[in-house]
């Protein structure tokens, strides 16, 4: 769990790095927020010691039920799965959701945003770069030939932004969200996958 918070809390300070503006976080105890910003640098410190977001001094604790459906631009549920659901996905006032956990948002309530024209960019686009990354330590391995990290970051950059494109444009173009389109694509790449290697038997 430690981990996953570290991953987690440098993914934040990346949002920061490109302005962005924080205003609520949680760890495994409670949610805590400030609507002008918190300031991640106290709340690492806080983490460093030991301690939880509750003991940041200008946050607001607040339920897990609560914390979803506040003002915001851009929602990341990063930890749970099934948290955003048909009973809550009316409340969301996110301009868009960003999946970092695994299916946190419910088939019912895609639907409820799509219609409310809140984009959800799905888990599986979402945390594709991990996948990736591993599949390219796989290629390295196999190969006993590694690269730098200044090439694995350029090789991921270039696939992320291809597969990304793919998404946003068809399912523009379909008039699907961004879920649908993403399971197109990876299911065509599998059967394509499998009827190669059937025809090379």
């Amino acid at each position: 769990m430690q981990w996953a918070w570290n991953a987690w809390l440098t993914f934040a300070e990346i949002l920061v790095w490109l302005w962005a503006k924080l205003v609520w976080i949680s760890d495994s105890k409670w949610w805590i927020y400030n609507e002008k910003w918190l300031d991640l640098k106290e709340i690492i410190s806080l983490k460093n010691d030991r301690k939880s977001v509750v003991d940041y001094k200008d946050g607001e604790k607040v339920s897990n039920e609560k914390i979803l459906e506040l003002v915001c631009d851009i929602l990341i549920p990063a930890a749970l799965e099934n948290q955003i659901v048909a009973e809550n996905a009316n409340n969301i006032k996110a301009k868009l959701i960003l999946e970092l956990a695994n299916w946190p948002v419910t088939p019912e309530a895609d639907n409820i945003l799509f219609d409310k024209n809140i984009n959800v960019i799905p888990d599986i686009l979402a945390n594709a770069g991990w996948v990736m990354v591993s599949y390219f330590e796989q290629v390295q391995n196999n190969t006993n030939y590694y690269w730098d990290e200044e090439e694995v970051d350029n090789k991921l950059k270039t696939k992320i932004q291809k597969a990304a494109a793919d998404v946003f444009e068809k399912a523009k173009e379909h008039k699907v969200d961004l879920r649908t389109w993403a399971y197109v694509i990876s299911a065509k790449r599998i059967l394509d996958s499998m009827n190669d290697r059937y025809e090379n038997i």
